[in-house]
C-alpha cells in the first residue's frame, strides 16, 4: 500500500470518526428537545439521524473493529451512556466484547465502543482488599455492607452499583447506598426506553 493511499484511508477514520461523534450530539439534543415538547417537523425529520446513532451502537460492522474494546467475561466495567449522558456500572459478558445492563429474559447485550471510555474497576474482593491495605476499618465496614446487599432480593445491577458506590464514596450505610444503586439502575431504564422511542418511531 502507498503511502498517499494510507494517508488518505487514516483521513477517511478521522471524518467518519468526527461524523460519529457529531451524529451522536445531534441524536442526544433531538431527543432531549423531544422530551421538553418541542416536536416540530425538522425535529421529525432529524429523527433518522437519532435511529442511525442507534444501529451505530448496535450494529459493529458500521466501524472498524479496533474501534471496539474487550474485557475479561463478567468483569464490572463503567462505561458512558450515550443517551442518557452518563456512567454507568455495567457486566461484559461472555464474549468479552459486549456487555448487559439489565436484569430481563432475553438479555440485550451492547458493544463495548472506546468512545464509550470504558474502565475496568475490579470486583468487590478487589475493593475489600485495596480497603485492606489502605483503611482496614473501612474494609470490615464494606465487607459488613456487601453482606447485607446480598441478602436483599434486589436485581443483581442493583447490587453491583450500590456496592461501587459504597467504595467509591467510603460511604457505608445501607439505604444510602441501595438507593444510589437503584437510582442509577433507574437512570439506564430510562435511557433504554429513549432508545426504544426512537426504534418505535421509526415504524
Amino acid at each position: 500500500m502507498t503511502k498517499s493511499r494510507r494517508n488518505n484511508q487514516k483521513k477517511g477514520g478521522l471524518r467518519l470518526e468526527a461524523n460519529i461523534n457529531q451524529t451522536s450530539a445531534n441524536a442526544f439534543q433531538i431527543i432531549l428537545d423531544l422530551f421538553k415538547g418541542r416536536k416540530n417537523k425538522k425535529q421529525i425529520i432529524e429523527m433518522s439521524i437519532a435511529q442511525y446513532a442507534v444501529n451505530l451502537i448496535r450494529n459493529r460492522t458500521m466501524l472498524e473493529k479496533s474501534d471496539y474494546v474487550s474485557f475479561p467475561p463478567n468483569a464490572l466495567i463503567e462505561i458512558d451512556d450515550f443517551f442518557g449522558n452518563f456512567r454507568k456500572v455495567v457486566v461484559v459478558d461472555l464474549t468479552g466484547e459486549s456487555y448487559v445492563e439489565l436484569s430481563e429474559d432475553p438479555q440485550i447485550a451492547w458493544p463495548i465502543h472506546a468512545l464509550a471510555n470504558p474502565i475496568a474497576i475490579g470486583d468487590t474482593n478487589e475493593w475489600i482488599a485495596n480497603l485492606l491495605q489502605t483503611e482496614p476499618e473501612s474494609a470490615s465496614k464494606f465487607n459488613d455492607l456487601y453482606g447485607e446487599l446480598l441478602k436483599l432480593e434486589d436485581s443483581p445491577f442493583v447490587i453491583y452499583r450500590a456496592a461501587h458506590f459504597a467504595y467509591k464514596n467510603k460511604n457505608f450505610d445501607i439505604h444510602t447506598a441501595l438507593n444510589e444503586g437503584k437510582n442509577q439502575t433507574d437512570l439506564v431504564i430510562q435511557s433504554r426506553r429513549i432508545i426504544q422511542e426512537i426504534e418505535d418511531s421509526q415504524h
